[in-house]
């Protein structure tokens, strides 16, 4: 900005008599204005590149759009973020050919590009997505149209070395689901936003065999660490299921990538980890009969505050408002446009002059 007021300043002065030159924003005077109308132009141009100044501060960068719906996204100039491994990529190219998809290897990843503005937008489910707007209400948000629903599972290895696994599960989910224990669940981690696991687990005193469970740690609220303890929606389903079961649980974490390859050889015994059922992952994992829960495909973008929209600013009275800080320049005549025209801003000198820095 030092540059074009520079710029600006200098086209105005070689109008003028008297020879001047800018340094570091500030106007330096080598001989002495002879005209007083001069001198009042002077002033009037300053004010108004102050003015240019403040919206050129305060307004939003290039990026920073009001994104509405989907399709404001599918153009060549926006980035959209997606997981590398979960069902919800596919979805990237699908709903936005036209835009530039970018891979990362955590949700935590995702939302530090979203803030840093590398990103535009971010397609996940929306459980997870809602959970991170809850923390970052001011700054992001969910747009109202979903791309599609889809069945979110636990899976289980084909290939497990546990011979009754399969039917444990499928008759564990129906039972939970039929007796409310998943709602209540849901309703715990998702709803209400807990950080600790439920009290009412309990413990397994008897267990003679163990199970190896795979998840990511990095998805709340389904799985993620809180105190350096892993917990979530698909931590407490694993530590009661092994409970009522007699196993005893080892988890490993893992990313998704990892966790299908390691259950499509037997090297983990489930993934319980909120997996997005898909029929190229069931090709590789067996999924329950019984779903965890139906979840939307979401997009989240950066919020836009109206209050920081500046785009409708034509004149200095548009800036008269509380929540705006105005500078202006010292002096009689800057005391009287300030004590009309910016009566309820928030008022500060950001220009002072040196008495006969011009002539006066």
């Amino acid at each position: 900005m030092q540059i074009v007021f520079g710029l600006t300043v200098k086209k105005f002065l070689d109008k003028v008599p008297g020879k001047f030159y800018v340094s570091k924003g500030e106007v330096i005077r080598t001989r002495r204005f002879t005209t007083k109308n001069a001198l009042s132009k002077l002033k009037f141009v300053l004010i108004m590149l102050i003015f240019t100044m403040i919206l050129d501060g305060c307004s939003k960068s290039k990026e920073d759009i009001d994104f509405q719906s989907l399709g404001d996204l599918n153009k060549p100039q926006y980035k959209i973020a997606a997981p590398v491994g979960a069902a919800s990529e596919p979805y990237v190219a699908k709903t936005f050919p036209n835009a530039v998809e970018k891979q990362f290897t955590s949700m935590s990843d995702m939302i530090i590009a979203l803030e840093n503005k590398q990103v535009d937008a971010i397609v996940f489910s929306r459980a997870t997505l809602e959970d991170t707007r809850q923390e970052k209400s001011d700054s992001l948000k969910i747009l109202p149209q979903s791309i599609d629903e889809i069945n979110i599972n636990m899976a289980m290895s084909p290939n497990t070395k546990l011979e009754n696994l399969q039917n444990e599960i499928n008759e564990y989910l129906k039972a939970k689901k039929a007796d409310g224990t998943l709602e209540k669940a849901y309703k715990y981690w998702f709803i209400d936003h807990n950080t600790e696991m439920p009290a009412d687990i309990p413990t397994n005193q008897g267990a003679n065999k163990k199970l190896i469970v795979g998840t990511t740690g990095v998805v709340p609220p389904a799985t993620f660490y809180s105190d350096n303890k892993l917990v979530g929606f698909d931590i407490e389903f694993v530590e009661r299921f092994a409970a009522e079961y007699g196993y005893e649980v080892e988890f490993r974490v893992e990313d998704v990538v990892s966790m299908l390859n390691n259950s499509e050889f037997g090297r983990i015994d489930i993934i319980g980890g909120s997996l997005m059922n898909t029929p190229e992952r069931a090709e590789r994992v067996i999924f329950p009969e019984t779903p965890f829960y139906t979840m939307p495909i979401s997009v989240m973008t950066r919020k836009v505050a109206v209050e920081n929209k500046l785009s409708d600013i034509k004149s200095p009275t548009d800036l008269n408002d509380a929540k705006f800080t105005v500078g202006v320049v010292t002096g009689k005549f800057n005391r009287k446009f300030r004590n009309e025209i910016f009566t309820k801003s928030d008022v500060e000198t950001i220009f002072e002059r040196q008495r006969n820095d011009f002539g006066t």
